[in-house]
């Protein structure tokens, strides 16, 4: 990730893009998933995950980031996140941490 950015900030990072991303492909997303993660503040971060078996070795590229103020995306973030079918969602993560999935209405994706 970016110059500046702590480990721990890294980590739960990748820790809460892994959570969606698994919920995703439970919802019959497909790899690779393209993300952009947006916060109040204006800081954006974007990349993509490539496609491997087993959720700890997927490989997370970060493609662009731009961090308002201190730097650092700041909760609330809204991520939206396209498969290999352009299949789409927004995904709020709260203030508390809590994760909500707004999906398009497509036919492959279960509600």
């Amino acid at each position: 990730m970016a110059q500046g950015l702590d480990n721990s900030y890294e980590a739960s990072l990748r820790a809460t893009l892994v959570e969606v991303l698994k919920a995703l492909i439970i919802e019959g997303f497909e790899l690779p998933i393209h993300w952009v993660a947006v916060s109040n503040n204006g800081s954006i971060v974007a990349g993509d995950c490539a496609s491997e078996h087993n959720p700890e070795e997927w490989v997370m590229t970060t493609r662009v980031e731009h961090y308002a103020g201190p730097g650092r995306l700041q909760l609330p973030v809204n991520i939206v996140c396209i498969d290999v079918r352009a299949a789409a969602v927004r995904v709020a993560v709260s203030e508390g941490g809590e994760i909500e999935y707004h999906y398009s209405a497509a036919p492959w994706i279960s509600l």
